[in-house]
Formats: C-alpha cells, structure tokens, sequence
C-alpha cells in the first residue's frame, strides 16, 4: 500500500526518506515499478481487481488498470502528478525509453438490454439444446434469431456499455469511452475479446490506444516491435482445431502502436522468451501435443520457426526445424543473435543449440543431454550460459535447484562444464523464485556475483532457510559460494518458521515446515569505489553487505514500520 524510498548510501545507514501512500483502497494491487532515471520519474503499475473503489481515490468506480506517475528528481519527496486508468485487466507491459506500453484485456459483457431479456436467454438455452441432440435445422433458425436480438441490443445500446472506459488526470471527472475507430478486427474467428495496447510517457503525457479484438495473452517487446501470442485454446471452438499459436505483430511508432501483421505457427509458446527477433525475423519455438489413436495417449513434439515480412505484410514462415525431439516438452529458451538455445524435459535435459544465421535455412547445430532441467538461461559472455532450474536424476527430478554452466562456443557440440546443487538433507526440500521469475534472477558481470532468492524447508531447524544464496560464477572456475543472506523473521523461538497447527510454539520448526515468512524477492549490485555491495529484499527487510565478506551484515532495514 506504500512507496518506499530508501537511501542506500553508504550501506552501514541505510534509512528511508520517504513513505508515499498509494491510495489504492481495498481493490487495488501494485503489480510492478518503472523507474525512468534519466527522467527522474516513476510510473506504478495498479490492477484493480473489483468494481468498486472507495472515494478517497481519484478513480473511476469500474475495474481496471491503473498507472500512478510520480515526479521523484527530489526522492525524499515524491511527488504524485498523474492517474492514468483503463478498464480492463492488466495482462504485461513494456517500457522502452521514454514510452511505457501496456496491454490490458477488456471483458465484454451482455448489453442490458439481453440481459433482462428472458426471450433471449430462453432462445440460448434452446440452441444449446438444440446442438446437443443434432437437431441442426432447428439450431440454425434459434441461431438467426438471436443474431437478431443481438443485433438490436448493440445498435441500441449506449457505447460506454460496449467500449472501455479510460480516463488521465488526478480530477474526479467522467471517464470516457474508447474511440470505436481506434478498434481492429484481426483476421483470425475467435471467442469475443478485446485487448487494449496502451501507449504513454512515462511523466503520464501524450497517451493513445490501439485495441485489437482478440484474447492474446503472450507479450513480447522487441525495440521496434511488440507480438502478442494467443494459442488455439482460446480460438472459436472447433472439433478438430489443432494446436497453433497465433502472433500478432505491431509496429513501435514515437506516439502509437500501428498493426503490423498477423502469422500462424503449428503449437503452443510456453513464455515471452519462446521468442525472439533478429534483424526483423521473428525465431519461436513452441510445443505441440496430438493424442495418438495407434497408441492411445498424448504425444508432443516440439519445432522452431523463423517469421519474416511477406508481401502482403503479414509474417510468413521463412524456415523451420520441425520435431526436433518427441515426447518432451520446452521448459526454457533464449534466442541470442544468430543463435538459439532450447531446454526441453522428460527425464533427462537435453540443451539444444540452433544456428540461425540463415533465417531460411535455421538448423540445429548440436545438444548435451544432462539429468534435471533449466527454466531460465542467462547469457555468460559470448561463448557461455549461465541457467538456473531444477536438479534431477536418472529417475526424474529431485527436490532440489540446480546451476550449470554451459560452454556453446562449438555450437555443434555444446558441452556442460560446471554444475552446482545446494548440499542439503535428502528430505529437504529447496526452491528460488528465480526459477521462474528472470527479475529474481542477478547476475553481476564485472564481479562474477550470482544473487539468487532461495528457501529451504526441513525437519531441522538448523537447515531450515529463508533468504539468498550468493555465488561466484564464472566459466573457467565455475560455482564459489561466497556466502547466504537469511531473511527469516526472528521470533522468540529463534525459527524464523511458520507456526504449525498444534505444534509446541516454543519448539523451533516442530515439524517439517516449508518458509514462506519474510518471502526473499530480490537483489541489487551497487559498485562502490573500493567494494561491491549486495542488497537483498525480502517481503519485510532490506539488507546489505559487503560481498568480499557476505559474513558480515552492513546493515538491516524493516520495512514495516518507519525509521
């Protein structure tokens, strides 16, 4: 519900300076920070998740999402100088420069006019029946009726029941509807939806809307480019619809997004790093599930596409790598220039390398297969992968994480040359939100410093952990860990663990406990003239140290409660 400054500097008296109340009410969940620092400003992300907002809050009474813009050149005092909000459920957002963009998804509901129509609802379940006893020639005079009804609802009804509502300023003025020519209809016959691409400078200036009737759900940003995903699961029903995945590509202009064509490719892209585009070709790989009627169960495979510009504007399909293994489904990729890099998982982790000079001629190039499996991959030089996942065994996975280091220099033979899993006891069990949340993810390259958020659940209390695990990390030496940061909660106990139903609350960790309190989030590098500090976040506490000597603590900040 705040906006904390903190002064970080030095790091023996870290204090914060100011406390900005986001004034959200009861509804309303900062879902990110922007911090423009040539600009000295800071845009916060708010979805509003109910249709009522209390009247302290200079919004609108609908759901949406709402962008708060503050004006930090004096960090000790903030200062709030714009609202921007769009009905409508905030789905990603990207900023580049000096322009945030955010795709939102609207909702549309039944005119009021249908919904107190008893005909109407009487004619939709009449279909329905309809349909189910193959009674076609009925269905499709129930079909031409309704469309009748529909038809007269829209042409009747007021168009801020139809269309998002948005609204700028810090005043309790009317929102207003979206512009019905700012609206696109794509190509592609699916399930009524609405996304609204949202472009606006980070001071709250100058905002324009392009919406797009479709139910996408993947956002990728490229610098001139942003593609929005959305897999057949949400297209018009149909029987026989294979599994594909439907990109959308709009182009970067100063004051909007423009619509810059529209591609198929057969499977479903797991995340936005399914993607990436190189000299104006789009490369993505995606996973493809087909139940067999020979073997009577699923199989999947898995392809990778390279998109280019065809002449009618659309994205056409320069070249592939189809099935390029069966069985397996994609757990990772990243695409770094000429090249790919793809992590799929059954039992064991083959890391396959592509060669995409050629987009009309992609190629796989060579792979190492290892037990376990890589979620995230984080580039380690020119010739190097850094990647974080889970560890695993001859039988499958363990409860464990696991780093590795990859050396892809030969992209014909990628080999595996360091590999780190935290020593634990065989019943623990450990996880890093860095695993699948790449922001959790730090890697420090001047320092070689790895900073993951980690937990650990156990019997015994002495394994039990709640904080960041720092590491060198190179690729000549490989793991060195320098040191964990804990951020559990002391308690009279001296646990840090959750309490348990019925336990003893004078017995540390009585049972096995997984630890949730104090959840470590994040870490940040600061380069000092004669040292590097490490600052760790977790949900309560900032803290720093020096990392030539992480066994000393600089200094620890509660966040709860003011200084």
């Amino acid at each position: 519900r705040e906006i904390l400054v903190v002064d970080a500097l030095p790091a023996e008296s870290m204090n914060i300076v100011a406390r900005v109340p986001l004034q959200t009410g009861d509804y309303g969940y900062a879902r990110g920070l922007y911090l423009d620092e040539a600009n000295r400003r800071l845009v916060v992300l708010v979805d509003f998740t109910a249709p009522h907002y209390p009247s302290v809050t200079p919004m609108p009474a609908r759901f949406g999402t709402g962008l708060l813009f503050l004006d930090v050149a004096n960090p000790a005092q903030p200062v709030a100088r714009q609202w921007y909000w769009s009905e409508g459920y905030l789905v990603d957002s990207r900023r580049i420069g000096e322009r945030l963009h955010f795709v939102s998804r609207h909702a549309f509901g039944l005119p009021r006019g249908l919904t107190e129509d008893s005909e109407f609802h009487g004619q939709l379940s009449a279909y329905y029946q309809a349909r189910a006893e193959k009674r076609e020639a009925d269905a499709r005079i129930l079909v031409e009726r309704i469309e009748e009804k529909v038809r007269a609802a829209v042409a009747s009804a007021p168009l801020p029941e139809l269309l998002p509502l948005q609204k700028s300023g810090l005043d309790d003025s009317p929102p207003a509807p979206l512009a019905c020519n700012a609206v696109q209809h794509t190509e592609l016959e699916h399930r009524l939806g609405l996304l609204l691409i949202t472009s606006i400078n980070t001071d709250g200036a100058n905002p324009a809307t392009l919406a797009t009737i479709n139910n996408a759900w993947q956002l990728y940003a490229s610098r001139d480019h942003l593609y929005l995903a959305q897999h057949s699961g949400g297209w018009w029903f149909d029987e026989r619809q294979t599994q594909q995945t439907a990109i959308y590509r709009f182009k970067l202009t100063e004051g909007t997004v423009l619509p810059a064509g529209f591609g198929v490719v057969d499977g479903w892209t797991r995340d936005a790093y399914s993607f990436g585009e190189h000299q104006n070709f789009l490369r993505t790989v995606t996973t493809a599930g087909q139940f067999s009627s020979e073997q009577q169960r699923w199989t999947t495979t898995n392809h990778l596409f390279v998109l280019g510009e065809a002449p009618d504007g659309n994205l056409e399909i320069t070249g592939e790598v189809r099935d390029f293994i069966r069985d397996e489904r994609i757990f990772s990729s990243r695409f770094l220039g000429e090249r790919g890099f793809v992590v799929t998982f059954r039992q064991i982790d083959p890391l396959f390398a592509f060669d995409l000079a050629d987009p009309h001629a992609p190629r796989l190039a060579g792979q190492v297969e290892i037990p376990g499996f890589s979620t995230y991959i984080h580039p380690l030089g020119e010739n190097h992968l850094l990647t974080i996942g889970r560890a695993g065994n001859e039988n499958g996975v363990i409860n464990n994480i696991q780093l590795q280091i990859f050396d892809v220099s030969n992209l014909a033979l990628p080999t595996l040359k360091h590999s780190y899993v935290p020593p634990v006891g065989p019943d623990d069990w450990v996880f890093s939100l860095a695993e699948f949340d790449p922001h959790a993810f730090t890697y420090y390259a001047p320092a070689s410093l790895l900073s993951i958020p980690v937990q650990i659940g156990s019997s015994d209390p002495e394994r039990s952990f709640s904080g960041f695990f720092a590491l060198r990390a190179d690729a000549i030496n490989g793991f060195t860990e320098l040191g964990r940061i804990d951020h559990k909660r002391a308690d009279p106990g001296g646990s840090g663990c959750p309490p348990m139903q019925g336990s003893d609350p004078t017995i540390a960790c009585g049972d096995f406990a997984p630890v949730y309190y104090n959840q470590p989030l994040r870490s940040v590098v600061a380069q000092e003239t004669e040292r590097t500090v490490l600052y760790t976040l977790s949900s309560a506490t900032l803290k720093s140290g020096d990392a030539a000597d992480l066994s000393v603590e600089l200094s620890s900040l509660p966040l709860d409660s003011a200084n």
